[in-house]
């Protein structure tokens, strides 16, 4: 299957599809809620995978209960309303699973153009990004990595495509692994 021009593999849509309408799905409570209703707090349950499909980000007090689609019903309608993204169960996209999931991934973006490159092109950067062609075209196999990380792993840096990269080491290997200068429309110029 394509998305956005990139081959996606069964298992990595499999992931997509379970990250995305998971049959026990995360909601965003006040914790005074989640004593009165006997819900426990279960943040350590949460991967960044669902953190990140369901924009679970900077929680404060609240609590993070975990609830089928009949338990979040218990839940106030505003409570339902106010949650930080949509809440997709997969009765609600039976029999539409691929093409739902596929319109989320590629809404708002921009298809690959990894195809449009020449092979003359891949062979010019080939000393500076040396694993560029490898990782064009393709999607990481889970949350976590990072375009900072990318750009370290096309350079060369072993194993960065998959780590998450903070804004401080980044700079820091920029500051050891790069030169300024350079034309954006030389190959292997990359814009940092």
């Amino acid at each position: 299957m394509l998305v956005l021009g990139i081959e996606v593999p069964d298992d990595l849509l499999q992931r997509w599809l379970g990250w995305f309408a998971p049959p026990v799905q995360p909601f965003v409570i006040p914790s005074d809620l989640a004593g009165s209703l006997d819900l426990e707090d279960g943040r350590d349950r949460l991967t960044p995978e669902v953190r990140d499909t369901f924009y679970l980000y900077g929680l404060g007090s609240s609590a993070l209960v975990w609830l089928t689609e009949a338990g979040a019903r218990r839940l106030p309608a505003s409570v339902r309303r106010s949650q930080p993204a949509p809440h997709r169960w997969p009765g609600s996209i039976a029999g539409r699973e691929v093409e739902t999931v596929v319109a989320y991934v590629e809404k708002g973006r921009r298809p690959s153009r990894h195809g449009d490159v020449a092979p003359a092109t891949w062979d010019a950067i080939a000393c500076a990004l040396p694993g560029a062609r490898h990782l064009a075209g393709t999607f990481p196999a889970r949350s976590g990595p990072n375009c900072f990380g990318t750009v370290m792993a096309a350079c060369g840096a072993e194993g960065a495509e998959e780590r998450w990269m903070l804004r401080e080491p980044f700079e820091d290997w920029l500051a050891e692994h790069t030169a300024k200068g350079g034309h954006d429309d030389e190959p292997g110029t990359v814009l940092a």
